[in-house]
């Protein structure tokens, strides 16, 4: 039998029972829409939170620091050490310790770091007002947005040029090898600008300034890779130097994990209306075999191979898995693209920057509408292996 005639009399089944063939394409449909939409949902929630740091410049600055060791220490030989190792190419220390601010009248607690120019543009430090230093020797400060609010200062250009003193209590491991206490020192600075972070209040100022204090050792080191194919290779001497290495390919690593399990269990979700669509066409295609059992045993009478008795029905339920997963795929597809619309014009009207919430990248809606073939293949061999097994003479005694 011509494959063409296998196709014609597939289709000719499916609309000779309209109504049950279309609530199970529709079944079908859905199921593959579905999926389609919460796997753009899934892409598009890791794209919109990668896309910020997954940049190569943002890749290839580590935060270095001695972690809970007590015996590793960051310093100046320290520094020298980096240099060495050949991979880095700008290595910014910082120190950071508690301290308070205050300003005339107001007094409030915060954090105060010790940062260089490199180290602000490793940072890359959002200035709201004012600038950065004038020098890295100059007493000046940058206070972040909830420092001044708790220091009573509302409008934040008018705070550049104000005077702050600062009290700082600098831990003992900072201080040069042998002083076993802290040292509160108090310094007045000069504010020359504001940084657009409202988290808790702090303040950054020259680290020259903190080193003038008897300052040796820091914290924490801002490093940049020079080569981006070495970003592992770098990591890895810092770690056998004892040091814990932060980087943001570890931190877009962990999202991309995250993602991985939350998408199988969007999936998963779709799987459930997939597996009800399945079962509605083994029901379609077990009485429409039902049906057409005496037809079945005149073709059989006629000459009409099980073979081909079987790719019958085995195309009826390709074409019904077929149709159902391009529909059900332009149906979760246009959801997605219909609400990144929406969502574009209400993030312009409000002044918001505008996102994508869904993505669908074209490997998936490859993938997809494989598997909805595939489901509807196997849903479809036992009730053709049924049908190429009927009996032509029990067939034509049917009624």
């Amino acid at each position: 039998m011509r494959l063409s005639f296998i196709l014609r009399l597939a289709f000719r089944d499916i609309k000779g029972y309209k109504l049950r063939s279309s609530l199970t394409i529709g079944g079908v449909a859905i199921g593959i829409g579905f999926i389609i939409f919460l796997l753009s949902l899934g892409f598009g929630l890791e794209k919109l939170i990668t896309s910020e740091v997954t940049d190569v410049g943002a890749l290839q600055i580590f935060d270095v620091s001695p972690g809970k060791s007590k015996i590793v220490k960051l310093n100046d030989e320290t520094i020298e050490k980096f240099k060495e190792l050949g991979t880095l190419e700008e290595i910014a220390p910082s120190a950071s310790m508690a301290g308070k601010i205050d300003f005339k009248t107001s007094t409030t607690d915060g954090v105060i770091y010790g940062k260089n120019f490199d180290y602000l543009t490793l940072e890359d430090t959002r200035i709201l007002a004012g600038g950065k230093y004038s020098s890295e020797n100059a007493k000046e400060a940058l206070l972040n947005i909830t420092a001044l609010k708790q220091l009573g200062i509302k409008d934040y250009k008018k705070a550049v040029g104000e005077k702050v003193k600062l009290t700082l209590a600098i831990p003992s491991e900072f201080l040069k090898n042998g002083d076993d206490k802290s040292k509160e020192t108090s310094e007045e600075y000069t504010i020359v600008g504001v940084i657009d972070n409202e988290s808790s209040p702090y303040v950054y100022v020259p680290l020259t300034s903190l080193i003038k204090m008897d300052l040796v050792n820091y914290n924490k080191i801002k490093t940049r890779v020079k080569d981006k194919t070495k970003i592992d290779i770098a990591k890895v001497q810092l770690e056998n130097l004892g040091f814990k290495v932060i980087s943001i390919k570890d931190t877009v690593s962990e999202v991309v994990k995250f993602f991985t399990i939350f998408k199988f269990i969007l999936v998963g979700f779709g799987m459930i209306a997939m597996i009800v669509a399945s079962m509605g066409m083994f029901n379609t295609l077990t009485i429409s075999l039902l049906g057409k059992t005496r037809e079945i045993g005149l073709m059989k009478a006629l000459g009409t191979s099980n073979k081909d008795i079987n790719l019958i029905f085995l195309t009826q339920a390709l074409n019904m898995g077929i149709i159902g997963g391009l529909a059900g795929t332009l149906a979760g597809y246009s959801s997605g693209t219909i609400l990144n619309f929406l969502i574009y014009r209400m993030a312009i009207r409000t002044g918001n920057e505008p996102v994508e919430l869904f993505y669908t990248p074209p490997i998936i809606i490859l993938s997809v509408l494989l598997f909805s073939i595939a489901i509807s293949f196997l849903t479809g061999i036992y009730p053709s292996r049924r049908a190429a097994r009927i009996s032509a003479l029990n067939a034509l005694r049917y009624e």
